[in-house]
């Protein structure tokens, strides 16, 4: 002991360790270490310190700094968070997370993609309360709850069967923009025998008029070619008419056999008229002419 005084005095010299003894008798008063606490230090001349006063008591001030550039230091926001990059806000984390699944995790029962072949893992349907649907039918299947949205989010209640293709407040039904794949259809006799313009659908209110399909034969000449053309127009004479398709018939001019005109019929519109307006044949005839068949359509 004496020895290990002895070498501190040298080292120290004898001011400092006068200190250095006063103090481990502070330390070791009563043959134990003192209690930490609150000790009470009068300001003298020297290196300034910086302290925050909490409750009357200074707390030393301590500064997050760069090792290499000590000037460069993080700075905390009014409410007391660190800046990260000066704008005080949360910042994202880049880059690869790792997460583990720790000691007391069943990692067998995990929904993984090892676990997705082996039959363990099942989907649940649940109803709009979040129940877990367990009623089955006699094949098996599952009776689930179908939710169905308008175009706005809202969730439709108290369906009930509609009409195809007639949409309604509440109504369920299967939808097609196009009549003739849905609506029952009229048919209209195509009977012409004279150079003339006939109306074969007439005008009804602000309806139009969905031609669906026609068929039709037109008589051969050796003289002018027999034609037809459809065209729509107001009135019972169709006036003001518009052409809806090009001539029929125009290349026959030879005494053969009638032409054969077909088109349509499959479901979807072949022409249509504006509202408001009928459908016309206007035919032309060379010595002798005749136009027989039949036109299908829709008027809504």
């Amino acid at each position: 002991m004496k020895r290990l005084a002895r070498g501190l005095f040298d080292t120290l010299g004898a001011a400092l360790y006068k200190v250095f003894i006063a103090t481990l008798t502070v330390a070791f008063i009563g043959g134990g270490i003192a209690a930490l606490a609150n000790y009470t230090a009068t300001q003298g001349a020297g290196t300034t310190f910086g302290s925050i006063v909490v409750s009357t008591v200074h707390y030393a001030q301590m500064m997050l700094c760069d090792l290499t550039t000590p000037s460069q230091c993080a700075a905390v926001s009014a409410a007391g968070a660190v800046k990260v990059d000066g704008s005080a806000v949360t910042q994202p984390v880049s880059g690869t997370v790792t997460a583990n699944a720790g000691t007391n995790l069943n990692t067998s029962t995990l929904a993984t993609s090892a676990n997705q072949t082996n039959a363990s893992q099942k989907s649940q349907i649940v109803d709009g309360s979040g129940n877990v649907v367990t009623t089955q039918s006699a094949n098996g299947h599952v009776a689930a709850d179908i939710v169905i949205n308008d175009t706005g989010g809202n969730r439709l209640s108290g369906l009930v069967t509609g009409t195809f293709g007639a949409p309604s407040s509440q109504v369920l039904s299967v939808q097609n923009n196009d009549p003739c794949s849905y609506a029952a259809k009229s048919s209209a006799p195509i009977t012409i025998t004279t150079a003339t313009t006939t109306s074969l659908v007439a005008v009804s209110g602000a309806t139009a008029v969905y031609v669906c399909g026609f068929s039709f034969t037109i008589s051969e000449v050796t003289t002018t070619a027999n034609t037809l053309q459809f065209e729509y127009g107001t009135g019972a004479a169709c006036t003001g008419t518009t052409a809806l398709t090009g001539l029929y018939g125009a290349g026959g001019v030879t005494a053969g056999d009638p032409i054969a005109i077909a088109n349509g019929n499959a479901g979807a519109t072949v022409f249509k008229t504006p509202a408001s307006q009928g459908v016309c044949a206007v035919t032309a005839i060379g010595a002798s002419g005749s136009f027989q068949g039949v036109l299908t359509y829709v008027q809504q």
